[in-house]
């Protein structure tokens, strides 16, 4: 994270075209904390930086005037279908790296959440094909289910911490830079 390189004593300049930190795509994040992916370094890279959401008062180190994002621990309910092949390379994934799950038959996904059922729609159907809802003969089979997953309660706010954070270590940002950038590059441009 940027907070790392100026805690460390480097000098860091942060050069954005837009308004402030947290402006681009993360505010549009749905914000949601999960540690399993579809290979063994981005699961072990999601698992650390869980670690680090469930310490973020800590990790930050300062106090933002803001206030501090939340991580709202809510855990990750993931279905088991033929296309995922039932999750085995995620689940063999997690043991690999101890990322506690339950694997759940599919009555225990109704045991911990009664609303849904096992029809599944693959394949993914745009709302204009005529076979979009339509369920196919293979219905879900279970789920997988850990506690360590989430959503961040404002992702924007976590990147305006990580901002102050990394100030009060001497790192420096630049927003509304586009002609500034432009003006560096190009010789004879305003900025």
């Amino acid at each position: 994270m940027h907070t790392n390189c100026p805690k460390k004593g480097w000098k860091t300049l942060t050069i954005d075209k837009l308004a402030a930190s947290g402006h681009g795509s993360t505010a549009n994040t749905c914000a949601v904390i999960r540690v399993h992916y579809s290979t063994i370094d981005g699961t072990a890279a999601a698992y650390e930086s869980y670690k680090y959401w469930e310490n973020w008062a800590e990790y930050i180190g300062v106090q933002d005037p803001l206030g501090l994002a939340k991580l709202i621990k809510r855990g990750v309910m993931v279905m088991k279908s033929t296309a995922n092949d039932q999750l085995r390379k995620i689940k063999r994934m997690m043991a690999e790296l101890g990322i506690a799950y339950e694997d759940l038959t599919f009555e225990a996904v109704k045991e911990k959440c009664g609303m849904l059922d096992d029809t599944s729609y693959h394949p993914p159907r745009r709302p204009d094909d005529p076979e979009f809802g339509t369920p196919n003969e293979r219905p879900l089979q279970g789920a997988i289910y850990y506690e360590e997953g989430g959503y961040i309660s404002d992702p924007v706010l976590s990147v305006h911490n990580v901002q102050v954070a990394a100030e009060s270590h001497g790192a420096q940002f630049k927003f509304n830079a586009a002609s500034w950038i432009l003006s560096k590059m190009e010789p004879g441009y305003p900025g």
